[in-house]
């Protein structure tokens, strides 16, 4: 990251206190958007493995598929594994968005923009995570079609299966917490520096 080019397009990072104060916030903005960079990387890579795994469960899971209606052409475990694939097709294109979203991240603008644009990525709500929604639902009719198996699902296996359904939400939730809190702290440390800088200008 090109500090300097950071610091110029902001015009100034001074803000009230001596040249000591000034030179230690400099530091810290530096040390702080540097964390920013290596996040976004991280995320980059970790996104790049998504990928992968989606093209590798999508194949198995549609193999099996057709391994099952050649089995078993009358049941509807197949109907499941190319659901459950489906629902892998329907995450392809956010995975790829929020990919390139990252990857094209600017990192010369003014300060004060890239840290707003940084907040709105550490977020924990977010409004591209609707996509889970048809994600979801995909998934829970593809596990009701792989609990009857051999038959069609009937209202009991419907009602039944919900249980896996409400349980993959509360990990995914789960997940979803434990990685925003990874990032908190950076988040915090972004809206004390804006404020900071704000005030100082």
């Amino acid at each position: 990251m090109k500090f300097d080019d950071l610091k110029s397009s902001y015009q100034s990072l001074s803000f009230t206190g001596g040249d000591k104060d000034n030179i230690d916030f400099s530091g810290k903005l530096e040390n702080t958007l540097e964390k920013v960079r290596k996040e976004d990387l991280k995320d980059r890579r970790r996104l790049l493995m998504v990928m992968i795994l989606i093209t590798g469960f999508g194949v198995g899971f549609f193999i099996l598929g057709i391994l099952n209606y050649i089995k078993n052409p009358e049941g509807s475990a197949y109907w499941g594994y190319l659901l459950y694939v489906l629902a892998l097709i329907t995450a392809i294109p956010f995975v790829i968005k929020k990919y390139q979203r990252i990857k094209g991240i600017s990192y010369d603008v003014p300060v004060v923009e890239f840290i707003e644009k940084a907040e709105k990525r550490f977020a924990f709500f977010q409004t591209s995570q609707l996509w889970l929604i048809p994600f979801l639902l995909i998934i829970d009719a593809s596990y009701v079609f792989l609990t009857a198996r051999i038959t069609f699902p009937t209202t009991e296996i419907i009602l039944r299966s919900q249980f896996f359904f409400i349980m993959l939400v509360m990990f995914g939730l789960l997940v979803r917490v434990i990685a925003w809190r990874r990032k908190l702290f950076l988040l915090n440390e972004l809206q004390r520096i804006k404020q900071s800088l704000n005030n100082g200008n």
